[in-house]
């Protein structure tokens, strides 16, 4: 072999692995694009406001409001375990006050599709269990 096709075909080979480097580098580069991406969006649905202020006030009671009966916080235990657990496991509510709690209640019986009277018994339970 001339000396020449040497050089050529050195240079063959360091161009092609010059763009496998680059194109490794390239998908490097997108899967970390996309990560970030996952994780951006991630943050900014966690931390959107679960309710609106007018829209708790409006579907959950407020504390004086709240019935405190034995069978209507029963029926609020049974919402909690058929309806609240269809989406994630029962939550224990004695880490925050029952006002702490009533955005989360409203973001959370729209989603379960909770008529008035449900709305009133799951308050209830959660008041029942509510940090004091």
């Amino acid at each position: 072999m001339s000396g020449l096709k040497i050089l050529a075909l050195i240079w063959f080979v360091i161009v092609l692995s010059s763009k496998k480097y680059i194109l490794y580098h390239k998908s490097l580069i997108m899967k970390k694009v996309a990560a970030l991406f996952i994780a951006v969006a991630t943050f900014v649905v966690a931390c959107t406001p679960k309710a609106s202020p007018s829209a708790t006030e409006a579907l959950i009671p407020a504390e004086s409001r709240v019935k405190t009966d034995k069978t209507t916080i029963d029926a609020g235990q049974v919402i909690s375990s058929t309806s609240c657990t269809k989406c994630h496991r029962e939550k224990d509510y004695s880490r925050a006050t029952y006002d702490e709690l009533r955005p989360v209640l409203a973001s959370m019986v729209k989603k379960a599709k909770l008529d008035e009277k449900e709305i009133q018994q799951i308050s209830a339970y959660v008041h029942s269990k509510a940090k004091k």
